[in-house]
């Protein structure tokens, strides 16, 4: 397929998937075109049915968006068949899968085409503030997730009663109960043993057995709560490693907006502090059960 004419080639696709989204939709040619007016973009029943037909060549982009937006559909829809068709000739002579076509357009990634800029160059017209802006609502999101995750694993803790703390020092605690229960037991089996031994020193002995029985089974309750609290503080420590990771990912974002001069877009305010501190804003998750330190 020759480079000429792709312009056409390319209209022509827009007008397929015109067709296709807006019969899909169960609207005629008429029924659009009205639609588009009413939306602020005048237009006859002509002006699509040429179009659709392949008898106009060509479409703007004021009506791209017009057509997409009174269907209820992305823009990059009209221009890349994804999921209908396997390639798009996306540039002259550039033949893409119509899923990372739309990445392109999107901001999602780069096109490959050795026929384009060099790879310092690339680098440099990539980071526009589109793709910024991309990387940090995607930062954005993954910082409320963890903090969401920390929040859930906490009130997990409160819920079941869970404290690191205590539960170490009941572990501790029942470990010695153990140990003394087992030497008293072992001393008044002894003595119960002795010929000179008593009835009250046999029920001692055997109170004192049953003791130990009592003491085992609640270092083996302590040991399974204890686990408990270490694996839910081990992945609380676990987020909040995350959430620091993504924090610094997200001063970094800051950082281009600053250098580059860009005005920043709405929710970029709300996080401007980020980039005047040196570490993340821990102390405002509450860490309830969580120690400082082992």
């Amino acid at each position: 397929m020759t480079q000429s004419g792709w312009s056409e080639r390319l209209a022509g696709v827009i007008a397929g998937e015109l067709r296709r989204h807006r019969e899909a939709k169960g609207l005629s040619a008429q029924q659009l075109a009205e639609a588009c007016t009413r939306a602020g973009l005048p237009m006859q029943r002509s002006v699509i049915a040429n179009f659709e037909n392949g008898r106009r060549a060509s479409v703007g982009v004021a009506e791209l968006l017009v057509f997409a937006h009174v269907l209820r559909i992305p823009p990059v829809s009209l221009i890349c068949p994804a999921g209908f068709e396997d390639e798009v000739e996306i540039l002259p002579g550039i033949q893409v899968n119509p899923y990372e076509a739309s990445q392109w357009i999107s901001g999602d990634d780069s096109l490959e085409d050795p026929r384009g800029l060099s790879d310092e160059e690339s680098e440099e017209y990539s980071t526009v503030p589109i793709v910024a802006f991309k990387a940090f609502m995607e930062i954005f999101d993954v910082l409320e997730n963890e903090n969401d995750e920390i929040a859930q694993m906490q009130a997990e803790a409160v819920h079941k009663g869970v404290d690191l703390e205590r539960a170490g020092t009941y572990f501790s605690m029942t470990q010695k109960v153990l140990h003394e229960a087992t030497s008293r037991s072992a001393y008044l089996e002894a003595r119960a043993s002795d010929r000179d031994a008593t009835a009250e020193d046999r029920v001692n002995a055997d109170h004192a057995a049953a003791e130990v029985e009592v003491a085992r089974l609640n270092l083996v309750e302590a040991t399974l709560v204890h686990h408990r609290a270490l694996e839910l503080d081990r992945r609380v420590e676990e987020r909040k490693r995350a959430f620091r990771d993504c924090y610094a990912s997200a001063r970094r974002v800051l950082q281009i907006f600053f250098d580059k001069g860009w005005k920043l877009f709405p929710i970029l305010p709300l996080w401007q502090d980020l980039f005047e501190k040196d570490a993340a804003p821990l102390d405002s998750i509450p860490r309830g059960w969580v120690p400082k330190g082992e």
